[in-house]
């Protein structure tokens, strides 16, 4: 039986209990989201980039999914089941706060479909290059404001899975600060701990993403 609870969060999470189906969707949620960083990175990084001539570690997930091969299907595939499980949930709890999230996460898989140019592209074809590459950090930024404004509410989900968030986006902002011009794709060895900083925050700011939507906090329902 599905057990009488509902969110503390109902402007993020609509009114009403979350039943079992809201859970299970809730935790397919959380491991698609795991999954479409996961599971790119091991195949970028078992292969060593197969035949990717500029392979390096550490690297961004912009970097790892650039070009048309296994790591960036596997993302967008992964990206999108996890916008249709978070639309169908959405709609189906009639829940504002995440029809947001959503429709930023919408416009956020602009980077999924949009990659960034490589340095021979930016070279012969700039203008283009930089529309590519400012679509795709758009796209990319929309998507963590999508996972942020869930968390953004007050009581939406566990305070530790906040502070992971909002701490890894901290992080994520200061690693992009403090490289050069050329940002994450620099190739400088001197960036090394940077760059792996960047990395690590970037996939922090998914798993926690993930987290937090298999983790509302729940109240007894209303009588």
């Amino acid at each position: 039986a599905d057990m009488v609870a509902e969110p503390q969060c109902p402007a993020w999470w609509g009114a009403g209990p979350l039943g079992s189906r809201d859970r299970a969707a809730c935790r397919r949620i959380a491991w698609a989201c795991a999954i479409l960083v996961l599971a790119p990175w091991v195949a970028y990084h078992g292969s060593r980039g197969s035949d990717d001539p500029r392979y390096r570690f550490p690297a961004s997930i912009s970097h790892t999914i650039r070009r048309p091969a296994p790591p960036r299907r596997i993302y967008q595939v992964f990206y999108l089941y996890f916008l249709a499980e978070m639309l169908v949930l959405a709609r189906r709890r009639e829940a504002k706060g995440m029809q947001v999230s959503a429709l930023l996460l919408v416009i956020g898989s602009l980077h999924i479909f949009v990659a960034i140019p490589e340095p021979e592209e930016t070279r012969d074809a700039p203008r283009p290059s930089a529309i590519r590459s400012f679509l795709h950090y758009l796209g990319a930024l929309l998507c963590v404001a999508g996972l942020g404004w869930g968390f953004g509410h007050p009581k939406s989900t566990r305070v530790s899975l906040k502070a992971g968030y909002f701490g890894s986006t901290a992080l994520l902002a200061g690693a992009v600060a403090s490289l050069p011009q050329s940002g994450e794709d620099s190739e400088d060895d001197a960036t090394y701990w940077r760059r792996m900083l960047f990395m690590v925050a970037e996939y922090a700011v998914f798993a926690t993403g993930g987290a937090g939507v298999a983790h509302p906090l729940m109240q007894a329902a209303q009588s």
